[in-house]
């Protein structure tokens, strides 16, 4: 039996495909709509029945929307609500980027909407999913768990080869994910910070920092911004020490190939901006490899900064090996473009939130740990942006081809 675009969308969860692309064109688009803790994003990936292989081809239709879903009205504690106002944005931006991708030549069946396991379970989440599916035709979202969210992670950014040796480590907004697959019984071996041990994303963790910061301020009492900077500071270190550390060398006991991986790829927001800030010549590169020595000078940039942005390493432009002046102008002005983005999704107090996780990620799974000699490699990965959403439509269908009899 041959694989049937029918097929593929039963089994990802969508209706039943019809019309013209029922009929097995060359490339089969799906669209795919993640909603996420700090924003919702669309992706185009077409399936090609010929090589049985998926892919991301159309840049144009690459697109996130900022919406803040991890943010609850607590007027009532007991009742935690998201605002009326961030559901309509919510369901507005998830409308523009599902018409974008119909626009692009993707059937609206084929448009696949999920919520990320970052989203904040607020009472009124059932809300969000009900106009999410009467949007999309009634055809309702998915909610990943946390565990397929790192799965699909996984296959989403890693070939098989490279799976054998690799662990991901993924700092969201709203939780961590980490794990690996074991090569003798290629299951995912699995850990959520925010269900099992308690660490927090970087938002949580910036929040931690200023419930602590609030209890410590005495009524009427004189400060100034930059000594108010350095109390964070120094609750952010008694935070990192007494909180994030332990739990996260909890799961390194458990999982001791954490510590011991060739190789650590990293992705979310908090090594996206460290990388950007640290390395704004590789602006360009879809992976851009770093050490435990510049998670450090990032806090360090961090914290001189005294509640403004820290200063990019500049310098490493200045100083590439090329006689066009050109060449570093264009590149300069990229890395400016994805510094005023990182600067736009996060405040210099969520940005000192995600160099405490880092460093105790450095420590706790011992980045700079030597692995028969040979250092341990440390890369970001860009496509780390879209991964599980791509390695959720990947996995559904290299499991209905490989069905196929």
């Amino acid at each position: 039996m041959r694989l049937t675009t029918v097929a593929i969308c039963v089994m990802i969860g969508l209706a039943p495909c019809t019309g013209a692309i029922a009929q097995q064109p060359s490339l089969i688009p799906f669209g795919a709509i993640e909603i996420g803790s700090k924003g919702v994003k669309s992706l185009r990936i077409e399936f090609d029945p010929r090589s049985k292989e998926c892919s991301i081809l159309d840049e144009r239709v690459k697109k996130t929307i900022n919406v803040t879903l991890n943010e609850l009205d607590l007027s009532d504690p007991k009742h935690p609500r998201f605002a009326d106002a961030t559901i309509r944005e919510t369901i507005d931006a998830v409308r523009q980027l599902r018409t974008m991708l119909i626009d692009s030549g993707i059937p609206p069946e084929q448009i696949l909407i999920a919520i990320s396991s970052g989203v904040a379970n607020a009472e009124n989440l059932p809300e969000l999913k009900r106009q999410l599916q009467q949007l999309n035709g009634n055809r309702p979202p998915e909610q990943i768990t946390a565990f397929r969210e790192l799965g699909f992670g996984l296959r989403g950014l890693l070939s098989r080869e490279e799976m054998a040796s690799t662990i991901l480590i993924d700092i969201g907004s709203g939780n961590i994910k980490s794990g690996y697959y074991q090569e003798e019984t290629e299951q995912l071996a699995n850990w959520t910070a925010s269900l099992e041990t308690g660490v927090p994303g970087t938002i949580e963790v910036a929040k931690m920092v200023e419930t602590e910061l609030a209890a410590q301020t005495k009524p009427n009492g004189a400060s100034t911004p930059e000594s108010e900077w350095q109390r964070r500071m120094t609750l952010g270190a008694t935070i990192r020490q007494r909180q994030l550390s332990p739990k996260l060398k909890l799961f390194s006991n458990r999982y001791p190939f954490m510590r011991s991986s060739e190789t650590v790829v990293m992705i979310g927001g908090a090594t996206w901006a460290m990388t950007t800030v640290m390395y704004p010549d590789r602006i360009k590169s879809q992976r851009v490899e770093f050490s435990s020595a510049d998670i450090r000078e990032f806090m360090a940039r961090v914290e001189a900064a005294k509640g403004g942005y820290p200063t990019p390493r500049w310098e490493r432009i200045d100083q590439l090996a090329t006689n066009s002046p050109f060449a570093k102008e264009d590149l300069r002005s990229n890395a400016q473009s994805q510094l005023k983005a990182v600067f736009k999704t996060f405040t210099p107090e969520q940005l000192h939130a995600a160099a405490l996780i880092l460093l105790s990620s450095d420590e706790q799974f011992r980045f700079d740990q030597a692995i028969l000699g040979k250092k341990r490699t440390l890369v970001f990965d860009r496509a780390g942006l879209n991964a599980w959403m791509f390695g959720m439509v990947r996995t559904a269908v290299e499991q209905q081809v490989t069905r196929q009899p």
